[in-house]
């Protein structure tokens, strides 16, 4: 380590914790709050560790939960509104794109009753019942719209979805429980993507995790 020559403090900040940076020791003291010298000063002025003075050890612990705080805050300043996740969504649904669509969906996810995917044609419900949802994880639910896309084409799936403008997306949060289908919980958004040329409408319930990142969690789809 390249150290400065010995050098004395006149008055060195009571807790403050000093770092070796350019070329100069600064005396980090907003950082005194986490208490005790996690950093000392040695004969040569550079900063070293102190890991054997007492306390050290919950200071480590300390400063890693606020690390993990400043994490979850960025996390959260950076997060996607309900409204951008569930137009990225719809861009990887639209345009056919499996991959996408699969980073979206949340690992288990509900086809409510009625859907498409639900027919036995797809070969991801065995009994082919379309009278009551079905729970599945997602890499089944993309194999039913992967065997759903070879039938349809992918060139005409995307000249019917990817034509419909942003006007035919509605987002509505709900407010209770139940809303609009029995699974849905207080605080998921329901996304309303209108087909028809009548009420005809796509439904996906979008779902917030405690990281603030949003997923499909159910969807109403008769395609």
């Amino acid at each position: 380590m390249n150290c400065l020559p010995p050098r004395v403090f006149a008055a060195e900040p009571k807790n403050c914790i000093f770092l070796f940076q350019d070329r100069r020791i600064r005396p980090l003291c907003h950082l005194s709050a986490l208490s005790g010298n996690y950093f000392t000063t040695v004969a040569h002025g550079c900063a070293q560790p102190n890991l054997n003075r007492k306390g050290d050890c919950g200071i480590l612990v300390g400063m890693t939960r606020i690390l993990a705080v400043l994490l979850l805050l960025t996390n959260a300043v950076n997060a996607e509104t309900h409204e951008e996740f569930g137009l990225r969504f719809w861009k990887a649904l639209s345009g056919a794109d499996l991959k996408a669509m699969e980073s979206c969906y949340a690992p288990q996810v509900t086809l409510l009753a009625g859907s498409e995917l639900l027919k036995k044609d797809w070969g991801i419900n065995a009994d082919g019942n379309r009278g009551k949802d079905l729970t599945l994880p997602r890499e089944v639910l993309l194999k039913g719209y992967e065997a759903l896309l070879a039938k349809i084409g992918i060139e005409k799936w995307k000249n019917i979805f990817g034509k419909l403008g942003r006007e035919k997306i509605m987002f509505a949060m709900a407010n209770k429980d139940g809303q609009t289908f029995k699974a849905v919980r207080r605080g998921d958004v329901l996304m309303k993507v209108a087909t028809g040329p009548g009420d005809d409408a796509l439904v996906f319930v979008l779902a917030q995790a405690a990281d603030k990142s949003w997923s499909v969690r159910l969807e109403a789809t008769d395609y």
